[in-house]
């Protein structure tokens, strides 16, 4: 899951609950670096990614949380190795449940690149009623 916290976003393992650098605003960096529109992210934060959602369908655990499939992942790039084999893991009857979160504009090209049909859809203005 990503978070924002004075304004660079982190990588958090939820199980773990451990922190790990992902967005830099220092581009003279050694660090191999991936470009998206205004953000630039360390390479080394996916394979952190992939690191932690693998460690959390091995242990079985209730949920994986994906935050988020995005324009990279659509492009066969960042995330898109990690969230391919926790669909795969779903899919094949795994008890772990996902939650990827997807912004609306990029949905309809998740769901056909994924093979999301039939994955039940929450959309942000459905929870408004929850407390």
């Amino acid at each position: 899951m990503t978070a924002d916290l004075d304004d660079m976003r982190y990588l958090q393992g939820i199980r773990s609950k451990e922190w790990y650098p992902f967005q830099t605003l220092d581009l003279s960096t050694k660090e191999e670096l991936i470009e998206v529109g205004r953000f630039t992210f360390f390479k080394s934060a996916f394979d952190d990614m992939e690191a932690i959602v693998k460690a959390d369908r091995e242990s079985g655990c209730d949920w994986i949380v994906i935050d988020e499939l995005g324009k990279l992942e659509l492009r066969e790039e960042g995330a898109y190795e990690t969230i391919l084999a926790a669909i795969s893991s779903s899919k094949q009857g795994m008890n772990t449940r996902l939650l990827i979160v997807v912004r609306d504009y990029l949905l309809k090209g998740a769901l056909e690149q994924f093979g999301l049909e039939g994955c039940n859809i929450i959309k942000l203005s459905g929870l408004s009623g929850l407390t």
